[in-house]
Formats: C-alpha cells, structure tokens, sequence
C-alpha cells in the first residue's frame, strides 16, 4: 500500500519572502510524511509554489519529489474543490492517504478537512514558532496530526441510531465496521447484531454486559427484552407461547414500519393461526398438525358427523392435519369462547383472510396496502386480546427498542 500525501497549497503570508518561507514549511511536512507520491492542489497563483517546494526539499533534504497537481480555478467556491479533490482521492482509495491543510484558502482548507473526515483519511499540518510576519520561523517546524475520527465516528454512530430505529441491523454493522476509535464500538455490534437474529426468528440468550452510555436511552426496553427472552428460551415456562405470539406481532409490524405490506400481513396471517393453535394446546391437548381423534371423541359437545368430517381429513398416514378456519370451526364447535368470538365477527376475518389469499405471498397476484394491514392487524389484536388479557403487555415487552435520534 502506497503512502499517497494530499497539499493544499496558498501563496504564503508576510511581507518578506512568503513563498520562500511557505515552501520550506510544507517541505518540512513532506520529509516529515514520507510519501510515495504527492497531490498539490494549487490555485493559477500558487502554482509557482510548487515549484519552490520542489526547489526546497531537493536542496533541504537532498531528495527528489513524485507528484501530479489538481488545478482548482475558484478556490473560493467549495463546490468546485470537493468535486476536483474528492475526485482525485477516490482513485487513490486503495492506498493510505494523508492531507496536509497548513496553507491555501480558507475554503480550501475547509474543503479538505471535510474530506478527511468523509473519507477517512490522515489530517496534518506544520506549525512552529512564528515570526514578526507570522510565517513559522525556519528550524522551529513541527507537522501535527489531527485527530478527524472522533467527529467521523460521532457522524456514523448517528447513522447507526437511525438505521437500527428502522431495522436495518446488517448496514448498521457495515457502518460500525468503518467505526475506528469508539470504545464501545464492538457493544454496539454486539447488540446489533443480537436484534438482527432476533428479527429473523434466532432466538438466543440476550448479550452479557451491555452497559453503555450508547444505551441509556435503550435501558427500560433491554430489561423489558431480557425478561421475555428468557421466557421464549425456557420450553417448560406456561407463558412462553404468549410471548412468541406477541414476539410475531410486532415482528409484522416491523415489517409494516419498511412498506413491506404483503410481508407484514403474511405474519399477521400466522399469528392468527397461531392465537387458535395456542388456546386448543393449552385447554384440550390438541396439537393441530396431528390432531388425536381419541381425544375430540371424548368432547360430547362434537358431533358424530363432525367428527367423520375430520377424521376425512386425514392423509395416507392417518395423519389429521388442520388449518387456520378449521382451527376455529373446532373451537367454535367445542364451545370455546376464542372460537365463538371468532365465529360472532366471521364475517370480518373472512374478508380480511381473502384479501390475503390474494397476495402475492400467498395465492394472488394483488400487492397489500397500509389500509388492509392495519385493518387485519386490529382484528388479530382483538382476538389476541381475547385469548389473554395480558397481550398488551407481551407485545410491549417484546418490542425492540428505539435509540434517541436528533
């Protein structure tokens, strides 16, 4: 890897020998960096500059220099000098570049700090004792290196904020990757990437030591997401599938949040089938893929020919296997009050489930609007609401949290 050194480059300052006591300073600064080539971006009035640079360095240091110019016409006029110059260290982005600003405009020089920050680059600049005419006074140079990365790491922490609040967990981590003095760099990756599982279904136990100052705004939703974590994760805890449940939900609605309509109603679609598989394990053993016909035969409120109907159901195995309506017929049929809710508002589910069996992911071609989610949503909500009464509070403790943003 190349050492590539970007200079901007002025006309000097003083009444005596400005150029002269210019080039010898970013001579300096070139003995000091080392480079294996260099970028002088010069104005119609400095270019002599380079010269005298060039001149410098050979007679001060016995050296020779590589280098090519970037002619800016109006040094005044940023536009034109974040164009030219971030032009011109995108084809050194292999290589290791570094940006002296000790002369040229003010709004050159403001153009590269810009761009040493945007593009992660090495920020110097020669400083020393100054002489009547404010020039450094030669033998007194000193070339510092400024320290761009906590503001760039300020900016990107920012996007990491605004990506993680909208679910875009894999950028965000692209983002942090870039992230380069942050202490808690890799808490914050730790984090991201947990949620990023999480919202894929990879249920894990949730991250040890997460205390940061990144995640004060974060701490009541962690505590609240820890607890019911550890209830999806223990298979023996009687609510776990209340919170799988609530888990789903929100999981639509995260869906929703992106526009992702047809996504968000297909889980919502789940998580009604999943409300009746829920209440016919919990009261009556029934496990609806593999449905015991010796246990509904002991249910008197089931009918003879009912229970021939669903007994046809089964496949070459005798295998009964039940879907998201038959689920309900049953528990309508055994009096449950989740069925007979479901039966008193059939009308609106059946609507609702028939807009969805026409999208695109399921058996259609219709793409789902807001209106149809938030419709189907409501009446998910309900019925779940019916199943427990604490479905409010599920789906509040499985949300994910939301960073603080300006």
């Amino acid at each position: 890897m190349s050492k590539i050194l970007f200079m901007s480059v002025g006309t000097g300052l003083g009444k005596t020998n400005p150029k002269e006591s210019l080039a010898q300073g970013l001579a300096f600064s070139i003995n000091e960096t080392e480079p294996d080539h260099i970028v002088f971006i010069v104005t119609e009035k400095s270019k002599e500059t380079v010269t005298l640079i060039e001149k410098c360095y050979e007679d001060e240091y016995n050296n020779k220099i590589d280098y090519e110019t970037i002619h800016i016409n109006n040094p005044d006029n940023f536009n034109e000098c974040f164009e030219k110059i971030s032009d011109k260290i995108k084809e050194y982005s292999n290589e290791k570049v570094y940006i002296d600003y000790t002369s040229g405009t003010k709004t050159m020089s403001l153009t590269v700090a810009i761009i040493s920050v945007l593009y992660h680059n090495k920020l110097t600049s020669v400083t020393g004792k100054r002489g009547d005419n404010g020039t450094v006074i030669h033998g007194t140079e000193e070339l510092i290196q400024h320290n761009p990365y906590s503001v760039y790491d300020k900016l990107n922490i920012e996007k990491v904020k605004h990506l993680f609040n909208y679910n875009r967990f894999e950028t965000a981590v692209e983002i942090l990757d870039t992230i380069v003095v942050l202490e808690d760099k890799e808490k914050i990756k730790t984090l991201v990437n947990y949620y990023d599982k999480w919202d894929k279904f990879h249920h894990e136990n949730f991250p040890n030591d997460m205390n940061s100052e990144l995640f004060t705004d974060l701490e009541a939703q962690l505590k609240q997401n820890q607890k019911s974590m550890s209830i999806i994760l223990n298979k023996e805890h009687d609510q776990k599938c209340y919170y799988l449940l609530a888990d789903l939900i929100n999981n639509s609605q995260r869906r929703y949040e992106e526009g992702k309509y047809d996504d968000a109603i297909a889980r919502l679609y789940r998580s009604l089938e999943l409300v009746a598989q829920i209440r016919l394990k919990k009261e009556y053993d029934i496990i609806t893929s593999d449905v015991d016909m010796k246990i509904l035969g002991k249910h008197i409120e089931l009918s003879k020919k009912y229970l021939e109907r669903l007994k046809g159901k089964g496949n070459n195995n005798k295998k009964i296997k039940i879907g998201l309506s038959e689920d309900y017929i049953l528990l309508n049929n055994l009096n449950d009050p989740i069925g007979q809710y479901y039966k008193q508002n059939e009308e609106e589910y059946k609507n609702i489930l028939s807009k969805r069996n026409k999208s695109i992911l399921a058996h259609g071609t219709e793409p789902k609007t807001k209106e149809d989610y938030e419709k189907f949503k409501e009446l998910v909500l309900n019925i779940a609401r019916e199943l427990d009464s604490r479905m409010d509070d599920f789906i509040e403790e499985t949300k994910f949290p939301k960073f603080k943003v300006d």
